[in-house]
């Protein structure tokens, strides 16, 4: 049985929770998600181990896609990417990862240097 302490801290919780305000636009509440039914790509019911994926991540893991063909068509490693078109490597570790979702500008700037590396390596240089 929980103590008296932590049953009052989580309603407390849930009580700010249903009101809070996170960063980036994101809105705390107490709501599941279920990855077998609020995916944008749902599970696979006959696989146990499979999991639902949200639009936000499999957006993110499609830029992560573009920006990674990108730099590896042009057969540059991420140190030699970055310096050439003059990204913060970490960032680009970042999007390539999908550890953030790199932003619209970027999406863009890769669809360019993708058509043009010559032309960009030069204009930044």
């Amino acid at each position: 049985m929980a103590s008296p302490c932590c049953a009052d801290s989580a309603a407390n919780l849930a009580d700010i929770a249903d009101h809070t305000e996170i960063p980036y636009g994101l809105v705390m509440t107490t709501d599941r998600f279920d990855p077998r039914k609020d995916a944008a790509l749902p599970a696979d019911p006959a696989d146990v181990d499979d999991f639902g994926v949200t639009a936000e991540a499999l957006d993110r893991a499609q830029r992560a896609r573009l920006i990674r063909r990108t730099r590896t068509q042009l057969g540059l490693s991420q140190s030699e990417f970055a310096r050439r078109f003059r990204v913060p490597v970490g960032t680009l570790r970042d999007w390539e990862q999908a550890r953030v979702t790199a932003p619209e500008f970027a999406v863009a700037y890769m669809r360019v240097i993708e058509q043009f590396p010559e032309i960009v390596a030069k204009a930044v240089a």
